[in-house]
């Protein structure tokens, strides 16, 4: 289930322990459950992780992107941050695509978001 929250500056980002990824402005966040991930890709050697979302998740990232056209989001896993896109379109595909940051494995990322591993 993807949970939407506002948040005010002064709150920390509401990140439950069976979240995988979250991904947010300074006032919403949605918080990417295991149950909103239809499938993961990704390994040795890429410089991404694609994560295919279920429709209900896609429909909500999708609407999420429409409403923020324009803006930078955080993609955090683990409570690192992995990317900081500018919106530009809305994305209703249900796909998401996520560069890996420096010092990051594809294969760490990808084993985090299937949970095959913990977060460290």
């Amino acid at each position: 289930m993807i949970r939407i929250a506002l948040l005010s500056a002064a709150l920390a980002s509401p990140v439950a322990a069976d979240d995988l990824f979250t991904v947010g402005t300074a006032e919403v966040v949605l918080s990417f459950a295991p149950t909103d991930v239809a499938a993961v890709a990704g390994g040795p050697g890429d410089g991404a992780v694609s994560v295919q979302l279920t429709e209900d998740a896609a429909l909500r990232f999708g609407a999420f992107t429409r409403d923020h056209l324009g803006e930078r989001i955080r993609v955090t896993r683990c409570g690192r941050t992995i990317m900081r896109p500018v919106i530009h379109d809305a994305i209703f595909g249900g796909t998401l695509l996520l560069t890996v940051a420096e010092g990051m494995s594809a294969q760490t990322l990808r084993d985090e978001i299937a949970g095959a591993a913990p977060c460290p």
